[in-house]
């Protein structure tokens, strides 16, 4: 789950996602070990969108919900994370300076 500045299309948000990706893959060996094992599968990868609305969505637990509430709805499963195992928070500024989070969740 990615939330951004600014609400983004996919063709938006992909090069924003390979900066996240590539800048967590470099300071945790976990997080690129996980992306390495999907590499080459047919796993499937899935990406939503929602814009940062402020105090809203401020706190990383309001973050952990939103993203708990769209696994269920999207897919019916129990969002169970363990940071450093299968969820993988990171927080960065986009080219224009604007505050990012991406919430990377693995259910394999």
């Amino acid at each position: 789950m990615t939330i951004t500045a600014d609400k983004m299309e996919a063709a938006q948000l992909k090069p924003i996602i390979y900066m996240a990706d590539a800048g967590l893959r470099n300071k945790n060996a976990a997080f690129a070990a996980m992306m390495e094992k999907l590499q080459g599968t047919a796993t499937p990868i899935e990406i939503t969108n929602i814009q940062y609305a402020g105090s809203l969505m401020h706190t990383p637990q309001t973050m952990q919900s939103t993203l708990a509430g769209w696994l269920q709805k999207q897919y019916g499963v129990t969002y169970l994370p363990v940071v450093g195992q299968n969820f993988f928070p990171h927080g960065m500024r986009d080219p224009r300076g604007r505050e990012n989070y991406f919430l990377f969740y693995f259910d394999l």
